[in-house]
């Protein structure tokens, strides 16, 4: 019994660590999206400034730098539940597939900061 038990829990591992992982491309791809639709609408805002249009464009953006900023955390939170596991698995470290993901995550951090700046500009200023 208790082998079907470790085979049942592994199961759940297996199943959260995916779902995880979902979580984290999706949180990843909206951030993309709010800092693109912040980008359009304040595309939008410089046709109609100081217009009752312009004030509800500027408010929208705000909702969307905060959806941002939230899938921000989602993505920490759930890259460390990520690193946590894989970093446990065997031949891990210092694999080439390892120094590329580093490269990775060091690019997309710059990106990252970069776009929730320019989205904090074009919401708050």
């Amino acid at each position: 019994m208790r082998t079907k038990d470790k085979k049942t829990q592994h199961g759940i591992i297996i199943l959260l660590i995916i779902i995880n992982d979902f979580v984290h491309d999706l949180a990843t791809g909206l951030w993309v999206s709010t800092v693109l639709t912040i980008f359009l609408l304040e595309k939008k805002l410089s046709l109609a400034p100081g217009t009752p249009a312009a004030i509800s464009i500027q408010e929208t953006k705000r909702f969307f730098f905060w959806l941002g900023a939230a899938s921000i955390v989602t993505i920490a939170v759930t890259g460390v539940a990520r690193f946590s596991y894989y970093r446990s698995e065997p031949n891990r470290m210092g694999t080439v597939k390892n120094k590329a993901l580093i490269a990775k995550h060091i690019v997309l951090s710059i990106i990252l900061g970069a776009g929730t700046y320019l989205a904090y500009c074009y919401s708050f200023r």
